[in-house]
C-alpha cells in the first residue's frame, strides 16, 4: 500500500518516465500485474507506447484499461455482473419510455421532451447526477433549496420525478456505467487481480466522488497507486491548491483530494517524482514557438516570443467562416503538394462542428464541386438521429450504397 505522483508540466515527459518505470519494473517482476488507466480515448494510444517501450515489444503483465474496461475485469474475475449495463442510448431510451408513462406529473418539461435533443440532455444530467452520488433524496433538498429560484425549482422538481421512476423501472434488471463504478467499490476486496498490482493513472485532469472512492479502494488492496498530475514547469509546492482562479487549481485540488484519502485510509506516501522546470521540453523540441505558448499561455505578465520564428503558428484575419475554411484548406493543399505531406497527417478542430462541417463540405476548395482535385474530408464526430425508437435499427436495416472508399 503505497501513493505516488508524478509531477510536471505538459509535454515534459510525464507519461513517458512512467512508461519506462512500468516497463522496468514488470520485466524485474513478472508476477505482479501492472494496470495502466487512462481516459477511454487513449488507451490504444497508451498500449502503443507501452509495446514500443517494452524491449521485447511485448506487455505480458501490463494491462492498459480505462474505468469502464476495468470495471468489466473485476465484475468478470469476482462475479455480480448479471444486470445488463446501459450505455447512453439505452438510458435515453427508458428515458423516453417513462416520460410518456408520467407526462402529467412534469407540467414543466413534459411538454419539452418531444423536441429534438431534448431528452439527450436530460440523460446527460442525470448521468452527472448519478457521477456526483446525487440520489432522488440529495435532489429533493436541492430542489427545496432552490425554491425562491421560480423556473429553476420547477425545473428541479419535474427532474427528480423523472429521476425517481427512471430509478424504479431499471431497479434489478439494469444497471447504468456510472452505477458500475459503485458496484465495482463494493466488490473489489473480493479480487485477487487488484491485491497483486500496481495501479497507475494518467492523463487525467481530475476524478468524480465516486471514482475518487474507487481509488481509495485501490489504494488499500493493491501494492501501489501511482497518479500524473499536470503542474506548471518547475513547481515546488503542488500540494497546496491557491486560489480557483489559478491556471492549475483542479490538479492541486486532485491531489489535495487524494492525500486526503490515502490519510483517512492509513495509505503510507511514496517518494514522489518531479520531472523539474526544464528550458527544453521533450514534446517541443525544436520548436521554439509552441514551447513559448506551453510556458506562458494564459499566465501572467503576458510575454512576447523573441525567438527564431519557424512559422509553426500561423494567425489568420478572415472576413467570414467560409473565408477561414477556404484559408485552411488551400494551407493544406500547399503541404501536400510542396512538402509532400498526406492528408490523414491533418485534422481541423473547430468550437461548433456541426456549423463547421457544412462549410467544409461546401467550400469550394474542400468541396464535391472539385471533383478529383478536393481535398477528402474524413468527419470523425457523430451525426445522430435524435429521439427516435428506431435509432438501433438503423446499423441494421440500411444498405450501404456502392461506392468510391477513398472518400468521404
Amino acid at each position: 500500500m503505497e501513493l505516488r505522483f508524478y509531477f510536471g508540466a505538459s509535454g515534459s515527459g510525464k507519461s513517458t518516465q512512467l512508461h519506462r518505470e512500468i516497463v522496468d519494473r514488470a520485466i524485474a517482476d513478472p508476477g505482479t500485474d501492472f494496470l495502466v488507466i487512462v481516459p477511454d480515448q487513449f488507451t490504444m494510444q497508451t498500449q502503443m507506447d507501452l509495446v514500443k517501450a517494452h524491449p521485447k515489444k511485448g506487455i505480458m503483465n501490463i494491462d492498459v484499461l480505462s474505468f469502464g474496461r476495468l470495471s468489466h475485469r473485476i465484475l468478470e474475475e469476482v462475479g455480480g455482473g448479471a444486470r445488463t449495463v446501459l450505455d447512453d442510448t439505452g438510458k435515453s431510451l427508458v428515458l423516453r419510455r417513462v416520460a410518456e408513462s408520467i407526462g402529467e406529473e412534469m407540467p414543466v418539461i413534459g411538454s419539452n421532451l418531444g423536441k429534438i435533443g431534448y431528452i439527450h440532455e436530460v440523460k446527460s444530467a442525470i448521468s452527472e447526477f448519478m457521477q456526483y452520488g446525487i440520489g432522488v433524496k440529495e435532489l429533493e433538498e436541492l430542489t427545496e433549496y432552490a425554491k425562491k429560484r421560480g423556473a429553476l425549482y420547477h425545473k428541479l422538481k419535474d427532474l427528480g420525478v423523472l429521476y425517481r421512476h427512471f430509478l424504479q423501472f431499471i431497479n434489478e434488471k439494469y444497471i447504468t456505467t456510472e452505477e458500475t463504478l459503485d458496484l465495482l467499490c463494493r466488490l473489489l476486496p473480493k479480487s485477487k487481480l487488484i491485491r497483486n498490482s500496481v495501479a497507475a493513472f494518467d492523463g487525467f485532469t481530475g476524478f468524480t466522488p465516486i471514482q475518487n472512492r474507487l481509488i481509495q479502494s485501490m489504494m488499500e488492496l493493491s501494492k501501489e497507486v501511482i497518479v500524473t498530475a499536470v503542474t506548471d514547469s518547475g513547481e515546488t509546492n503542488p500540494y497546496v491548491p491557491d486560489g480557483e482562479q489559478k491556471l492549475f487549481y483542479l490538479s492541486k485540488k486532485t491531489v489535495r483530494d487524494l492525500e486526503r484519502l490515502a490519510k483517512e485510509a492509513g495509505v503510507p506516501r511514496g517518494k514522489d517524482v518531479f520531472t523539474g522546470r526544464q528550458d527544453v521540453l521533450p514534446r517541443f523540441a525544436g520548436n521554439g514557438e509552441m514551447q513559448h505558448l506551453e510556458r506562458y499561455l494564459f499566465r501572467y505578465p503576458a510575454k512576447a516570443y523573441e525567438g527564431e520564428n519557424k512559422n509553426a503558428i500561423h494567425l489568420v484575419e478572415v472576413s467570414s467562416p467560409e473565408e477561414e475554411i477556404r484559408q485552411v484548406c488551400i494551407r493544406m493543399r500547399e503541404l501536400v503538394q510542396e512538402e509532400h505531406y498526406c492528408y490523414r497527417d491533418f485534422a481541423i478542430l473547430c468550437g461548433a462542428c456541426g456549423s463547421g462541417d457544412g462549410k467544409i463540405r461546401d467550400s469550394r476548395v474542400c468541396g464535391p464541386d472539385q471533383g478529383d482535385s478536393a481535398e477528402p474530408v474524413y468527419r470523425i464526430y457523430p451525426q445522430r438521429v435524435k429521439n427516435h425508437h428506431g435509432e438501433l435499427l438503423l446499423p441494421l436495416g440500411v444498405p450501404l450504397p456502392a461506392q468510391r472508399t477513398d472518400r468521404f
